[in-house]
């Protein structure tokens, strides 16, 4: 893939965005206090001749991959290992099962609240930051993973460590005060984005790219607020398999960063 875009020309670049960036799949996002008369008038005028593009393809679900394996990527006088641990998802954003497996995984790995940062950081010490989280769904199934950074001497107790917790969270679940708690942590979140323009703005065009109506941004808190405890951890066994993940490792291994001069 690298070397495809070495080799690419300029006229193949000119040709590439022109074929795929355009005003056919382009949705325009404004918010304030707008005069929608000379807004309009002043989208037309800058706009108008523009062609191109294309509405994005949103591909179907795929089965996930089931396959364990590992990738170490050596890089010689690094300072910290950057490991990733995860799975296809075999979901989209906004299929019916996303919200539940989102939460879950918000307890496992979200921030400095999360089991992940608790235990492997603040409780053992063995890392600089990890944490969990479902991305990449917005138009094709995504991916789940856990993403963690370890010094290169703690690099095999620290994924021992976060393994660790992976199966505690996945053989028992989340309890419920976790996912109370969480319900209002996410909830609380989306308001406060909710109230700049730049994060109104932001909202409007996630809801719109992941197929929604714009009512989205009032359904979404009754949304999570209804998930009820057998739902969230029936969908960390429904979709993940932690012994089928795939373990990638970028950096220096089995030897102690220089020392800085």
């Amino acid at each position: 893939m690298l070397a495809a875009i070495e080799s690419a020309t300029l006229d193949e670049v000119q040709a590439f965005h022109k074929a795929n960036y355009g005003p056919a799949g382009m949705t325009l996002v404004l918010v304030g206090d707008l005069d929608l008369t000379a807004l309009n008038a002043e989208i037309s005028r800058v706009f108008t001749g523009w062609t191109g593009g294309q509405m994005p393809v949103r591909a179907a679900h795929s089965a996930p991959a089931t396959v364990a394996g590992s990738q170490d990527v050596v890089m010689a006088g690094k300072t910290s290992v950057s490991v990733v641990l995860g799975q296809a998802s075999g979901l989209h954003y906004s299929d019916p099962d996303y919200q539940a497996l989102r939460l879950a995984t918000a307890i496992l790995g979200s921030g400095f609240t999360g089991r992940l940062m608790a235990n492997v950081r603040d409780k053992e010490g063995l890392t600089y930051g990890v944490g969990s989280a479902l991305q990449g769904d917005t138009f094709n199934d995504g991916d789940w993973r856990i993403v963690a950074t370890f010094a290169p001497s703690l690099l095999d107790k620290g994924i021992a460590s976060t393994q660790r917790q992976l199966k505690l969270w996945y053989d028992a679940g989340a309890t419920p005060k976790e996912i109370s708690a969480r319900k209002s942590n996410l909830i609380g979140e989306f308001k406060v984005n909710l109230a700049t323009t730049g994060g109104m703005a932001g909202a409007l065009l996630s809801a719109v790219n992941r197929g929604y109506d714009v009512s989205w941004l009032d359904e979404f808190p009754t949304r999570i607020d209804a998930l009820s405890v057998e739902q969230v951890n029936a969908t960390i066994k429904k979709y993940l398999k932690p012994e089928s993940m795939v373990l990638i490792k970028a950096g220096t291994f089995g030897q102690e960063p220089a020392p800085a001069k």
